[in-house]
């Protein structure tokens, strides 16, 4: 797939992204990673918000995918993991980013800061394994009241998570659930559609696929 995209995403919001990390997901270079969330990345792209923030940012695949889509946005990449916090930083850089920021764990404390600071038309994506739960805490952060957030909620680590979420910002937001879905063959970009001549339907949607024992599901919350 790499020599055939040229390292590029073929499909999605962010297309064309040059997409150089070792040992990626195939469904990254696709374009049908989290593929749900496709048309409220899209719509985040054309309401161009200000600042991003980008918690539990990995290999970097949304931090940069805004930061190349949106070159007058500030994106700050939060991620844990030094491993993944230097992948960050390679694709970052192989981009040409230069309006990525890249930083390590994010507390409420440190979030706090951040939104406390005049940061004007925030927007959260956050995929932090459960700790969500945490970190989106109003009274910790209660600059969250007026921020847009799409996160992913991990009900396998932390028992209703998603209700807990819900009921947290039901005073300050809307929200809508985004549900996880399997992937089918119709997902397969245009451009891969000559793999149906050479592999099995089963390894064309594991290819498209993401790993996951079963699907799940975003969050995303939108001020009132």
């Amino acid at each position: 797939l790499a020599w055939i995209s040229q390292k590029r995403v073929i499909k999605g919001p962010f297309s064309g992204m040059l997409f150089d990390v070792p040992n990626f997901n195939t469904a990254m270079l696709i374009g049908t990673w989290e593929l749900e969330l496709k048309e409220q990345i899209s719509k985040i792209l054309i309401k161009k918000p200000a600042n991003i923030f980008c918690i539990g940012a990995a290999e970097g695949y949304y931090a940069v995918g805004f930061a190349t889509n949106l070159p007058e946005s500030k994106i700050y990449a939060f991620e844990i993991q030094l491993e993944y916090r230097n992948f960050l930083l390679n694709l970052s850089s192989t981009n040409n980013c230069k309006n990525l920021e890249i930083h390590g764990e994010c507390t409420t404390d440190r979030l706090h800061k951040f939104l406390s600071s005049d940061i004007k038309s925030p927007f959260i994506f956050c995929d932090i394994e459960g700790a969500e739960i945490d970190l989106l805490d109003l009274n910790k952060v209660p600059d969250l009241k007026r921020v847009s957030i799409l996160v992913e909620v991990h009900e396998m680590y932390v028992t209703d998570c998603e209700k807990t979420i819900i009921d947290r910002f039901k005073n300050t937001h809307s929200y809508t659930i985004i549900h996880g879905k399997e992937r089918t063959l119709q997902d397969l970009p245009k451009k891969l559609n000559f793999l149906h001549f050479i592999s099995s339907p089963s390894k064309i949607l594991s290819l498209m696929g993401e790993g996951r024992p079963y699907p799940m599901n975003w969050l995303y919350l939108e001020p009132k």
